[in-house]
């Protein structure tokens, strides 16, 4: 079955995650994906592994959970020849994906309106910190950076324990996500039009879009989101995160209904003879006395024996899971979450994530494993009409690097 993006050939000389995630998700979905990789500042992601084989490879676990389904050629964008090599290859491209600092491809001579003058309809994506023209553009951006900049960090963590940077990268993953749409929505456009696009995604920009929220509460009510820790943005003492016997449990009673659910199911119903009781973010007075009865009670079972008791009666409410039991959970596997792949050049078995979403027909899925470096430079560069005689000679200037042999 045809996939979305079937037919239409990325390059994708972008690094570290935003990037190749972006890549990634469109090769899920059918697209071609040529990653381009630096024979000479080599990305941290192939090397990021306390696993010495692993790492010896070039095949770390960062590495190996954002590029499957991808090619892999090796070419010295300083290098004049490498140059050469790299404008053919953007001829025959659909979508070229970047995420150097504002500025590097063009002083490479490798930038939008120069790639744009050999090929008018390529979408070119460029992936940075703060984006082209602003006024902090040559600031470094990593994950934590845009974390702290953005106000993310203000809204995580409490009073006690200050500003805590969210305990992912989500900043990359949200960046990737929004690059993802961009070229998507482009790739749409230009079938319409027949023009191709500049994208210009900034990690700033895209994670202040899903703030939104916050944003929100000091736009339209002029207060300044303040840290909460597990509260909820109710701020009714229904809901939040309470200890229980033998962990966390995170409980969202956030309506009438489902307060008085709540106090019924937890036997303390007579909470609700005070009348300011289901509206008790309005009366912060009686939040402490509500709050003792509740940490009190849920303290008498299980997290998970919680979790089924106000599920099974209506109340939204989950156990505080680690990344392990999460992996095993039965949902997790249920709907396909994670993919499993062989690694030849390993050897092993892999788990890699999916897209987060299904189709009746032609989804996202992984044929190819992800590739070592330079593993098609010599299978790519024939495709573009060079010989083998130019292919070594290329090798010998540098210009390019050949990938290694799969282990057996």
């Amino acid at each position: 079955m045809t996939k979305p993006f079937t037919g239409y050939r990325i390059v994708d000389v972008s690094s570290a995650i935003s990037g190749p995630m972006c890549s990634y998700f469109l090769g899920l979905l059918g697209a071609e994906v040529i990653r381009v990789d630096n024979p000479i500042s080599k990305d941290i992601t192939r090397w990021f592994d306390k696993d010495a084989g692993r790492s010896s490879a070039g095949m770390s676990w960062p590495f190996l959970m954002l590029n499957a389904n991808k090619k892999s050629v090796s070419i010295n964008l300083k290098n004049k020849d490498g140059k050469e090599v790299f404008r053919k290859l953007v001829t025959s491209a659909d979508v070229l994906i970047e995420n150097f600092r504002p500025g590097v491809m063009d002083k490479l001579g490798l930038g939008a309106t120069a790639i744009r003058k050999l090929n008018p309809r390529i979408i070119f994506c460029s992936i940075s910190g703060f984006g082209k023209n602003s006024p902090i553009e040559h600031y470094p951006a990593w994950d934590n950076i845009i974390q702290g900049i953005s106000g993310l960090m203000s809204l995580s963590g409490t009073e006690e324990s200050g500003p805590m940077r969210v305990g992912t990268p989500m900043v990359d993953c949200i960046t990737a996500l929004t690059s993802a749409f961009a070229v998507a929505s482009a790739i749409r456009q230009r079938d319409k039009t027949d023009q191709g696009q500049t994208i210009d995604v900034a990690m700033f920009d895209s994670i202040l879009t899903m703030m939104c929220i916050a944003f929100g509460e000091y736009i339209y009510e002029g207060r300044i989101p303040r840290l909460n820790g597990n509260k909820p943005i109710t701020k009714t003492p229904f809901a939040g995160c309470f200890q229980t016997k033998d962990g966390q449990l995170v409980v969202a009673a956030n309506t009438q209904k489902q307060t008085e659910l709540l106090t019924r199911i937890l036997g303390c119903a007579d909470l609700l003879e005070d009348p300011r009781t289901l509206e008790a973010w309005r009366h912060p007075e009686i939040n402490e006395r509500i709050s003792r009865v509740l940490n009190r009670t849920f303290m008498n079972k299980t997290a998970a024996e919680w979790e089924k008791e106000l599920t099974d009666g209506g109340i939204p409410a989950g156990k505080v899971r680690d990344v392990a039991e999460v992996t095993e959970h039965p949902n997790t596997k249920a709907r396909n979450v994670f993919l499993d792949m062989d690694v030849s050049y390993l050897g092993q078995k892999i788990k890699i994530p999916n897209c987060g979403f299904k189709f009746d027909h032609g989804g996202p899925s992984a044929e190819s494993e992800p590739p070592s470096m330079g593993a098609d430079t010599r299978t790519v560069l024939k495709d573009l009409g060079y010989t083998q005689h130019e292919i070594s000679r290329l090798a010998a200037d540098k210009a390019i690097e050949m990938g290694k042999s799969k282990v057996n």
